[in-house]
This record gives C-alpha cells, structure tokens and sequence, in this order.
C-alpha cells in the first residue's frame, strides 16, 4: 500500500469515527449521572473523615466487546480516606440499604 494509500485509509477510518461518535453525544447528560454518584459517595463516607479529592473516570463511547456493539461506559467516582470509625461500621450498608454482589 502507498504512503497515499495508508493516508486515504487513515482518513476513512477517522471519518467514520467521527460520524458515529457525533449521534452519541455524551454518556452522562448535564454531568447528572456524576453528580448523583458523588452524593451517594459523599454520603457513605464517615462523619468527621479525612477524604481525598474525588477521581472520576468520565463516560465514553466505545466498543463493548467482541460482537461488535457499542455503548457508553459508566460513571466512575472514587475517592480514599481515613477516619476513626472501625472498617466494619464503614463496610456495614448504610440503613435501608441492600448489599450487592458475593
């Protein structure tokens, strides 16, 4: 393939790229989704903690796997702290709270 070639290639593929990026145009509408995730963190941390910034990972649109779908990825809010309150009051769900996964 000619250097041309690899250019008009590259063009393509950035085109098409940008063709269907544009009709998904944000995973997380007016930040709504990141907000709601930072109160329920902010919420689940203890009284009187010493919390670290938050670190956000941003939604973006990409393939989902192998079959060739795409979608967003989700929200991610995280943060660390320190507090006095024992890691099994801080690991226990908060009331009317269901706990999820093993």
């Amino acid at each position: 393939m000619t250097v041309l070639g690899l250019v008009v290639t590259a063009l393509v593929v950035l085109w098409a790229g940008v063709l269907v990026a544009r009709d998904h145009l944000g995973g997380d509408p007016e930040g709504s989704i990141r907000a709601s995730a930072e109160g329920d963190l902010a919420s689940l941390v203890p009284a009187g903690a010493h919390v670290d910034p938050y670190r956000v990972a941003e939604p973006r649109w990409t393939t989902l796997g192998c079959d060739g779908s795409y979608g967003w990825t989700p929200v991610q809010v995280t943060t660390e702290f320190t507090s006095a309150t024992s890691a099994a009051a801080v690991m226990a769900p908060p009331e009317g709270h269901e706990v999820w996964g093993c």
